[in-house]
């Protein structure tokens, strides 16, 4: 009798047990489900971020992948279409039907979703400046960083120097005119200004004094209409904020530009062909003019007045230098009772010899030569005896370079520190969408439908193992799954 209880007893126990045990193993089999799902989004993210615009990585090193697919207008549904494909090639259940032999995790997606996007010309281009960032630190490493954060400390005084150079050119200049009338009154004789056909040269023929060959001269052209920095642009989620702008990652974003395009010394040495969209690339970011020669004049002109507010600070501590000019000016004013006027004279005098100076070092910098920040009696190239017949004796000076000068490009280098983050990252970006674009396959690219991060989220349908001991759906499961998708930079 005791063994019939016994048996009653585990018969009743036997389906409690197995409806538990299949409990165990379909928690099990829904973990494991999971798993596949968030290894099948894995999946598709490799497959996905594999098809980045081929023209951005092999000119620019730039992953990103064109949502238009190598068409002119972003297409949403194709870039989800794509993740579908790639998604549901790693899952073996579709519409409710087996895939192949038999597998046991058998899911199907049921609804997906891409958004978020992170575009190249999202907050004013820092999306591409944090990929450029990264690029140049995998390349250099940090410790190339250390001299050019040391240039960078003398930009202020070069700036102050520059400042207080304009503020005495204008007002020596006025202050001449002043006494010449006054001179006028007094003796009814007018006093020469000899830098006068000198400064008139400046206006007239600057580019014609610092170029050695200006047949070699970039002569493109482009409609700037409608370029990324000026057209309405898509907006996405923003930047990663894995490079921040700030002064380091700045300095990591110029070499980057530097490396990448074109600038006028290079074309002019012959070191590169003006292939693409402009010429002057580097000049375009600075200057934002729509002619190569335009752009090159207005960095000339920057360069100018940045050297001559250097090479007249000199010249104001170089005593053997003013005595020069203050003989030249009493020999130019004659015997007068006016000491003020040579003394203005001579303000005027070194001035233009300032000028003169630095014309030789722009001119310099164009054909590869270094030139110091702050000039020395070592330094200091022209006489005040060729100073008006200037440009007779500029080939005497070609080829001379400074030890330990800077280059045209830590020039330009300075300049992008001066200008503001978001103006140089759009204005970059004008370029390379403008060189992308001569190719064949980047004909249509649009560099606001160029995208290095989303967000995907999809539905998943998931058959059951033991329905019929388990509560579940007849239909199984319904999984969710979210997944960043990014390039890793």
């Amino acid at each position: 009798m005791k063994r019939a209880q016994i048996t009653v007893f585990m018969s009743l126990l036997l389906p409690l047990l197995l409806a538990v045990l299949g409990a165990v193993l379909e928690s099990a089999y829904q973990q494991a489900l999971r798993s596949r799902v968030q290894r099948s989004l894995m999946l598709c993210e490799y497959s996905m971020l594999s098809e980045y615009q081929t023209d951005l990585w092999r000119q620019y090193g730039l992953f990103y992948l064109d949502t238009a697919y190598g068409g002119r207008e972003e297409s949403k549904e194709k870039l989800q279409a794509r993740l579908l494909t790639y998604l549901s090639g790693n899952l073996s259940w579709k519409n409710g039907e087996t895939r192949g032999a038999f597998t046991p995790f058998q899911t199907a997606v049921c609804d997906l979703q891409a958004e978020e996007f992170s575009r190249a010309t999202d907050h004013e281009g820092m999306s591409f400046y944090e990929q450029a960032v990264a690029f140049e630190q995998d390349l250099w490493g940090v410790g190339a960083l250390s001299q050019w954060m040391e240039h960078t400390k003398d930009l202020e005084i070069l700036e102050q120097q520059q400042e207080e150079y304009t503020k005495s050119e204008e007002r020596e200049q006025r202050n001449l005119e002043v006494l010449r009338q006054r001179r006028r009154e007094q003796e009814e004789e007018d006093t020469p200004n000899p830098t006068e056909g000198l400064l008139g040269e400046r206006e007239s023929s600057l580019l014609a004094m610092v170029v050695k060959n200006p047949d070699k001269l970039p002569v493109k052209a482009v409609s700037l209409q409608n370029v990324p920095s000026r057209r309405t642009l898509l907006e996405g989620r923003g930047p990663e904020g894995r490079f921040p702008g700030g002064l380091v990652n700045d300095q990591w974003f110029h070499t980057y530009l530097l490396e990448r395009l074109t600038d006028a010394r290079g074309l002019l040495q012959g070191e590169k062909e003006a292939e693409g969209w402009l010429g002057c690339q580097l000049e375009y970011i600075l200057m934002g003019k729509e002619s190569d020669r335009e752009n090159l004049e207005g960095v000339v002109r920057r360069l100018l007045l940045l050297r001559e507010g250097a090479n007249y600070a000199y010249l104001m501590t170089d005593q053997g230098k003013q005595a020069e000019a203050y003989a030249l000016a009493a020999l130019v004013a004659g015997i007068t009772l006016m000491p003020e006027l040579i003394e203005a004279l001579q303000q005027v005098i070194l001035l233009a010899w300032a000028y003169g100076e630095s014309v030789l070092d722009v001119r310099g910098l164009l054909q590869g030569s270094q030139i110091v920040l702050f000039k020395t009696g070592e330094t200091w190239r022209l006489p005040l005896s060729q100073l008006f017949t200037l440009r007779s004796h500029l080939e005497a000076y070609d080829g001379k370079s400074d030890e330990g000068g800077l280059s045209y490009e830590g020039y330009l280098r300075m300049f992008l520190t001066m200008l503001d983050r978001g103006t140089k990252c759009m204005r970059a970006l004008d370029v390379i969408e403008g060189n992308v674009r001569t190719s064949d396959t980047g004909r249509n690219l649009y560099m606001d439908q160029c995208i290095d991060a989303m967000t995907i989220k999809a539905k998943f349908q998931g058959r059951s193992l033991f329905s019929g001991l388990t509560m579940v759906r007849k239909d199984g499961y319904m999984l969710s799954g979210e997944r960043r998708f990014s390039y890793e930079w």
